[in-house]
């Protein structure tokens, strides 16, 4: 192989393989944003994350073990929303997975995460994984918030009765 063919391969797969370690190196700065804003929420209740994670753009959960406190953040359309879930009010945590049929195809159009609060006048906590008029396309939200479901359940269990 002369050196023309072999430097027109290189360069090709080089211009082919810089468009993913862009987007990796994008997906890492954005991840890397949302921990910061969620640890600086974390601080401000005095909490220390033991567990948290990531998905779609904006999403974020994160969980101090040690205090039963939950944190979730948003952002989307330029405003964020904050939700801190104090687990030891927590009385039953479950799945909501709103479904419509379209053209004889279940379509998923919100996943969330709710919680239903000790005490009558309480209401219900949603923290919301998935909305498709937010984002069109689910991937691994449905498996995420049943992560986030076992975690509080565990936590809910080992955790003592409400004061």
């Amino acid at each position: 192989m002369d050196s023309v063919s072999l430097t027109i391969g290189l360069i090709s797969m080089l211009l082919l393989a810089l468009p993913f370690a862009y987007a990796r190196r994008k997906n890492r700065l954005r991840n890397q944003k949302l921990l910061e804003g969620l640890d600086a929420l974390a601080m401000q209740h005095a909490l220390t994350l033991s567990g948290y994670d990531f998905w779609n753009p904006g999403y974020a959960i994160g969980i101090d073990g040690q205090q039963k406190q939950l944190l979730y953040t948003r952002k989307q359309e330029g405003r964020e929303v904050q939700t801190l879930v104090d687990l030891l009010d927590v009385q039953d945590c479950r799945i909501s997975k709103e479904t419509r049929e379209t053209n004889g195809n279940l379509v998923i159009e919100r996943i969330a995460l709710i919680f239903s609060l000790r005490g009558p006048k309480h209401p219900e906590v949603a923290l919301e994984f998935y909305n498709m008029a937010v984002n069109l396309n689910h991937t691994t939200e449905l498996q995420l918030a049943g992560k986030w479901k076992g975690i509080v359940d565990s936590c809910l269990a080992a955790a003592p009765l409400a004061r």
